[in-house]
Formats: structure tokens, C-alpha cells, sequence
């Protein structure tokens, strides 16, 4: 709901997780994505997605809007690791954290429709993966400012 002092502040809810990816080198960095998909099933080649990938290895965040998509350069921290992992919006903005620090701000921001919470890891090579969850959080702030 819209206040008089302008638009609602938020448009998705609001999530954080914590995850830890054992045999990186075995998930297959082009098609696994863990977050909000627009249908059960759908991987990173989706359109209308908002969270995390893989690229070379390491956690990059995605957005993407019926195909205009928006990513980060891949981060630092090891996906081996536990990392956690934040996403919030506000004002035409989708920001997004890796413990507790701002990776990234991207301005594309994936219409109104209902989102699945998704984990999806896919192999690419002969041997197994885990993707270890930890604590999941979703909840939804309606502010105006």
C-alpha cells in the first residue's frame, strides 16, 4: 500500500539463507541457481529469476527480467564454505549481500508474479554434489516512505 509520501518500499519478500556447496567442481555452473524462479523447476537459464549462480566456481548474484538479465562478477568468498546469503529490494532496486556485505545493486527487477523459493544444482561431471542449507528466512516488510 502506498503511502502519501510516495511508493511501497518493498516488492519481494524479503530472504536470507545460508548454504555451503561441497564438490564445486562438479555442479554445473551454466544451469544451477538457488533462489526465487518464476516455476518449480526452473534453473539458471530461466528468465525471471532473482538470486545466486555459479559462474567459474564461485557465487555471482543474477537478476532477470523476460530476459534482460543483470549479474555480478563472481565473489571472493569460497562457495565451500558457509555463506549467507541476503537479497532485498527497495525503489526499483534488487541488493544483494554475501555475509552481511553489499555485492551487488541491480536496477533490474523482475515484474510482480508469484516466486518459488528454488534450489536447483545441477552435475556436470561424473561424481556427486551436496548443497548443505542452513538457516532459511523469508518474511515481507510493507514500508512507505
Amino acid at each position: 500500500m502506498a503511502s502519501q509520501n510516495g511508493p511501497k518500499e518493498t516488492k519481494y519478500p524479503k530472504r536470507n539463507f545460508e548454504i555451503k556447496l561441497a564438490n564445486v567442481g562438479n555442479i554445473d555452473n551454466s544451469l544451477s541457481f538457488f533462489d526465487l524462479t518464476r516455476a518449480i523447476g526452473d534453473g539458471r537459464t530461466s528468465g525471471n529469476i532473482i538470486g545466486w549462480a555459479l559462474t567459474r566456481d564461485a557465487l555471482q548474484s543474477v537478476t532477470d527480467d523476460s530476459g534482460t538479465e543483470t549479474t555480478n562478477r563472481g565473489s571472493s568468498e569460497s562457495p565451500t564454505n558457509w555463506n549467507k546469503l541476503r537479497i532485498g529490494d527497495s525503489k526499483g532496486h534488487v541488493r544483494l549481500f554475501i555475509n552481511e556485505t553489499e555485492v551487488a545493486d541491480h536496477t533490474t527487477t523482475p515484474r510482480d508474479f508469484p516466486f518459488y523459493l528454488n534450489f536447483f544444482g545441477d552435475t556436470e561431471a561424473p561424481g556427486a554434489t551436496t548443497t548443505g542449507l542452513g538457516i532459511i528466512r523469508c518474511w515481507t516488510e510493507d514500508i512507505a516512505r
